[in-house]
């Protein structure tokens, strides 16, 4: 392999998860009365986050308190089903962990994020799935990668990072390793990434491993 270990994102990256994430976010600015547009909601989400969004219509509307809480109410509540994982998600995962690598999760998102993966039986592939209850500083600052490297003693050079927001790109090179940025969506990309794939299966040769390595 030429990397020893992945570090994933989850949101736009394992799994899409954006059909639930916005159908939880309209409902609550519904509940507020307001009317959001949906292609800038999911802009706003993609080239930054839920919480930009949802800081730039409390700027421009009149939002109550609890509307972060009612979101995840929302969010939370949806039927896991209606998120999937992109297409090679799973295969790469496999393929890492079989031919002697490992995967990483760290993802701004509750522990959910290994609700999915489990209802997909994808927690096997994985070293240790990190959420925000872990409490480390979020990306773009480099302590979700620096965990991960000193915890599990990897050199800064065997180590990439697989995710779909500039925010990773730039944790990735603040912690000194390479990253992949995966064009799952219409973000618009501003940072520099070691590598570009439009596709999850675009990461085999990148990885230096080849598909179905095992069928387990």
């Amino acid at each position: 392999m030429s990397f020893k270990a992945a570090i994933w994102d989850f949101d736009g990256t394992l799994f899409n998860t954006y059909p639930g994430i916005l159908k939880a976010f309209e409902r609550v600015l519904e509940e507020n009365g307001v009317k959001g547009n949906p292609e800038k909601i999911l802009k706003l989400m993609k080239d930054y986050s839920v919480g930009h969004a949802h800081r730039y219509y409390k700027e421009h509307t009149p939002l109550k308190d609890n509307f972060m809480d009612r979101y995840h109410e929302y969010e939370t509540g949806l039927d896991k089903r209606i998120a999937q994982p992109y297409p090679y998600a799973r295969e790469v995962c496999r393929d890492i962990k079989n031919s002697g690598g490992m995967n990483f999760l760290f993802t701004h998102r509750d522990n959910t994020a290994v609700e999915y993966l489990k209802l997909h039986d994808m927690t096997k592939y994985f070293t240790e799935m990190v959420t925000k209850e872990k409490g480390l500083k979020s990306k773009p600052a480099p302590d979700p990668f620096l965990y991960f490297i000193d915890k599990y003693h990897l050199e800064k050079d065997s180590v990439l990072s697989v995710g779909d927001r500039n925010i990773e790109v730039l944790s990735a090179k603040a912690a000194g390793v390479q990253s992949c940025f995966f064009k799952s969506n219409d973000a618009v990309l501003t940072s520099e990434p070691d590598y570009t794939v439009n596709s999850l299966e675009e990461l085999y040769p990148i990885l230096g491993i080849k598909p179905k390595a095992c069928n387990k």
